[in-house]
């Protein structure tokens, strides 16, 4: 469970796409002072050599560590350690824990707004995305921004 409670509030916070977080690998992460960056070494359609691109992780949420993105980044890095045969960042919880495919990042999205109680028949892993997008625009921000403030 706690694989589909980090991939979703990633998703939630960052608006990102499964793609983006399949990609995302543990030798290119960098964790400090309650932040956490992994730069993909590639975009969507072509390897970037040069200027890879950062994805953050959500900052700190200390009024509330159940929710924190970053505390829950730390306790999945530290649980999968030496179950790890993969860099991916996200690994199977089945043996030979190698990295899981985004079709499987999109069913743990999908588990968690199940339980969370939202209609999985309208609202499928994607939404995520539309979510963060909105809430943003909402407070009149960026997602960076409010992925800063976790003030959702």
């Amino acid at each position: 469970m706690l694989s589909a409670k980090l991939i979703t509030l990633c998703a939630l916070v960052t608006g990102q796409r499964c793609q983006t977080f399949h990609a995302m690998d543990t030798k290119h992460m960098h964790i400090f002072n309650g932040r956490a960056i992994s730069y993909r070494s590639f975009t969507k359609n072509r390897f970037c050599k040069k200027n890879p691109l950062p994805v953050v992780i959500p900052n700190a949420y200390r009024q509330d560590r159940r929710i924190c993105g970053y505390t829950c980044l730390k306790q999945y890095l530290k649980r999968t350690k030496l179950l790890r045969s993969s860099s991916q960042l996200f690994v199977s919880t089945q043996s030979p824990h190698n990295g899981v495919s985004k079709d499987t990042l999109a069913r743990w999205i999908r588990l968690i707004l199940t339980k969370s109680g939202v209609n999985t028949r309208i609202f499928k892993a994607h939404s995520t995305r539309a979510a963060a997008s909105s809430v943003a625009s909402q407070k009149h921000g960026y997602l960076t921004c409010a992925s800063d403030r976790w003030m959702v």
